[in-house]
């Protein structure tokens, strides 16, 4: 009887882990997780940048479907700059020959903020460069971009750069505008793949 209970104590003080063996464990978790976060940081820093740029492709395409549809022309405006304000666009029909005032701007409540909210501001850096006006866009009743509107300007139209704030060119993401039909072309990296 005694042999029995020496047997079971024995065996119930070797089971279990000691604490040298589950701090060795948690060093190693540790240790692959300060390996691996700055891969999964960059991983959603570009999901995050794909996903602004698909969204403003989606408002520039979705301007032009507006304006055949219903043979008014339809402004695209894009709005902040993404490390102060969040990157916006919106889409408002014409009402006049002209580029949107400030004024104008301002009164807009169908602002689309770029990213689905998943983007913080001052994270990503958010640029249209433009030969149009106030960074629009305006296509007209048949969905093309409106020449008389553009004063002969040449292709590309506008171009909308995201990038993560502070990275390399090589890491941006373009929408261009290329055509006076509107055609849409995407690019990535340095400026001159933007550009042209």
């Amino acid at each position: 009887m005694k042999s029995h209970k020496l047997r079971t104590r024995h065996k119930a003080s070797i089971a279990g882990f000691t604490l040298l063996e589950i701090l060795v464990v948690l060093i190693i978790i540790g240790v692959l997780f300060a390996i691996a976060a700055p891969s999964w940081n960059a991983l959603m820093n570009r999901q995050r940048i794909n996903t602004i740029r698909e969204q403003a492709v989606q408002v520039i395409r979705e301007a032009q479907n507006q304006a055949r549809t219903t043979r008014i022309g339809r402004f695209v405006i894009f709005d902040g700059d993404g490390t102060t304000t969040a990157a916006r666009a919106a889409i408002v029909p014409q009402t006049g020959p002209t580029a949107l005032t400030a004024a104008d701007i301002t009164a807009i409540k169908n602002w689309r903020t770029l990213g689905d909210g998943e983007v913080k501001i001052g994270t990503m850096e958010f640029s249209v460069d433009s030969v149009t006006k106030n960074k629009q866009i305006l296509f007209d009743n048949k969905g093309a971009v409106d020449r008389d509107w553009l004063g002969g300007a040449a292709p590309p139209l506008a171009v909308v750069r995201v990038k993560p704030k502070g990275a390399a060119v090589s890491t941006q993401r373009c929408v261009i505008v290329e055509t006076l039909l509107g055609a849409v072309r995407l690019a990535d990296g340095t400026q001159d793949n933007c550009n042209t």
